[in-house]
């Protein structure tokens, strides 16, 4: 029995019938690495299909010649990411060994709509004034130090109906309940190995009624502002360590 080398799925997220993955490899030949990774994903997974890992690829892409380090990889990754998509092939980058020179703490106050906005605002800043340089944000550190305005806006009343079913995160939005019901057969006759089918006693189908609009007339100028603080270290790049494979799968 072939024993499969000690390589593990860094993360995975589920999405409208795909699945994230990430698999890293050491060795210096992403071809060679990429064709052992699929064989391992298999070996693991099976033959059958919609695995939602890499034995899904056929080929991969390589995104970037540049060596980088863990951190610069995964916010490299996290902004590429969305460019894959779950038909085509994994995308790579090389990593290599690194070691931080030196490092700093930084403060800043941004204008943000959230925390979350401010913190990539943070690693976005410091990105582009220290080139190279790994910039991290300590924890959800973005503190609100004011508010920001009020947005001006309406609410208009509605009645709308829509109808769509359990089960299933994006199920679609049908105009009447025998629409919605036609399109739970088709997934159903679809989809016969999902956990749905599997586990579920019974699906329904339900109502969503529209009781009204908030309309956005003019959103406000004046942003809440945040504190953020996190860390700005330089590194020192050295041989290529392996390569990241990450992407979109079937699933």
């Amino acid at each position: 029995m072939r024993t499969p080398s000690p390589i593990r799925v860094a993360f995975r997220s589920l999405i409208a019938g795909s699945v994230e993955f990430q698999n890293f490899g050491k060795g210096t030949d992403p071809k060679s690495i990429f064709r052992n990774l699929v064989d391992d994903a298999k070996h693991e997974s099976g033959h059958g299909g919609y695995s939602g890992t890499i034995a899904e690829k056929y080929d991969f892409e390589l995104r970037s010649r540049t060596p980088m380090s863990r951190q610069q990889a995964r916010d490299f990754i996290e902004k590429d990411m969305d460019q894959s998509d779950k038909h085509g092939p994994a995308f790579a980058v090389p990593i290599a060994e690194s070691k931080v020179k030196s490092e700093k703490e930084v403060t800043l106050k941004i204008p943000a709509l959230s925390g979350w906005n401010a913190e990539e605002s943070f690693k976005k800043q410091l990105s582009e004034k220290f080139p190279g340089a790994e910039v991290s944000v300590s924890g959800n550190s973005a503190t609100k130090l004011k508010d920001g305005g009020l947005p001006d806006i309406e609410i208009v009343p509605d009645s709308k109906k829509i109808y769509t079913f359990g089960g299933w995160a994006h199920a679609g939005e049908y105009s009447t309940k025998k629409e919605a019901l036609l399109a739970l057969k088709k997934r159903l006759t679809d989809e016969p190995n999902s956990h749905v089918v599997q586990t579920w006693k019974s699906i329904p189908i339900m109502e969503i009624k529209t009781l009204a609009n908030v309309v956005i007339k003019a959103p406000t100028s004046k942003l809440p502002v945040w504190e953020v603080k996190g860390n700005v270290g330089v590194v020192e790049i050295g041989g290529i360590q392996g390569y990241m494979f990450y992407g979109w799968a079937s699933s």
